[in-house]
């Protein structure tokens, strides 16, 4: 029930959510010929839509969040397991498969719930890490987590006090680690899937606004986290 209300809260609070409510207060207003204010409405849509996709608004929101934790070097080697999240598998994979080949005898975990899928993300990743070579005795499957919080309560069974390396995306990351730690994971950040644009050209300053969703949809993460640690203390 609480992962739904979450879906649920944040579809309304995305911004293209946000934007297209805007739409039809517009229509609202227009069908009941109070012109005024519909104007006033469907001139507030425009600016919202060309807010949410202006490249400098979106590297705004997303530097802080990409800029927590650094890209993992070659600093470390005792390692044991490396958790692939669930997600964007082509974006993830390339990291987790250099610190395999990098730390010997690492294990990787992939994670990830299949919803209507007859097969869960986490074995997909599996047989996808098999292909380019991983050995089979060296994955670790957990397709149950809906969520990275569930995700964290999982791998904490797996890996125990060893530390972890999560591999997932930079902008995810802050939250990420958060919620690991929160649930007593000795976790390592290894980001990946860098979204900031840092050469924004003339002709390039309005682009997609799926950036600016992933951020809004982090710091909202971010925000409910806080407030379910926040709840706990009390």
């Amino acid at each position: 029930m609480d992962f739904i209300l979450k879906k649920i809260i944040s579809f309304f609070l995305m911004p293209v959510s946000v934007g297209l409510m805007l739409c039809l207060i517009t229509l609202y207003f227009l069908f009941s010929s109070k012109i005024r204010k519909a104007k006033f409405f469907l001139s507030l849509t425009f600016i919202w839509f060309f807010l949410i996709s202006f490249v400098p608004f979106s590297n705004a929101l997303i530097k802080p969040l990409e800029d927590t934790y650094p890209r993992i070097g070659n600093e470390i080697n005792n390692a044991q397991y490396v958790l692939l999240l669930g997600g964007n598998f082509q974006e993830r994979a390339y990291e987790v498969l250099r610190l395999y080949e990098k730390i010997e005898n690492l294990k990787i975990i992939t994670s990830g719930y299949g919803g209507a899928k007859t097969i869960s993300d986490a074995q997909e990743s599996k047989e996808k890490l098999i292909e380019l070579g991983v050995k089979e005795e060296n994955i670790i499957t957990q397709p149950l987590p809906k969520d990275t919080r569930q995700e964290a309560i999982a791998v904490k069974t797996i890996v125990g006090n060893e530390p972890l390396i999560l591999v997932t995306s930079a902008i995810h990351m802050p939250r990420a680690m958060m919620l690991f730690k929160n649930e007593g994971v000795n976790v390592i950040a290894a980001p990946t899937g860098f979204l900031y644009n840092k050469d924004v050209s003339f002709y390039h300053l309005i682009g997609s606004s799926s950036n600016t969703q992933k951020a809004i949809h982090e710091y909202l993460g971010i925000l409910y986290t806080k407030f379910q640690s926040f709840k706990k203390s009390i």
